[in-house]
């Protein structure tokens, strides 16, 4: 199975992507407040194989918020198993 890492600030996509890919509503998601609150891991069927897609969450608060993220994405992702990672952002941000 493929994996893939999805990373992005909050609110810029990326639980909407899962949705997109899968053709229908797997993930929360809304345009007002962030809704992945844990690492989710989402696995699609295709012919060719299965693929998995790792929804993680990010706050731009502050710099423990950010270590406290990064330690449960690490507690909830096989680094060794990953086929890439996606990086989301936002197309009229300018950063």
């Amino acid at each position: 199975m493929r994996n893939y890492l999805l990373l992005g600030r909050t609110g810029v996509g990326k639980s909407s992507f899962i949705n997109t890919v899968f053709g229908e509503d797997v993930t929360e998601i809304s345009d007002f407040e962030a809704c992945t609150k844990v690492v989710h891991h989402y696995v699609y069927d295709t012919p060719l194989g299965n693929i998995c897609f790792i929804d993680t969450l990010a706050e731009d608060e502050d710099r423990k918020t950010d270590e406290d993220y990064l330690s449960l994405i690490k507690e909830n992702v096989d680094f060794q198993s990953l086929y890439a990672v996606l990086y989301v952002s936002r197309l009229d941000e300018r950063r």
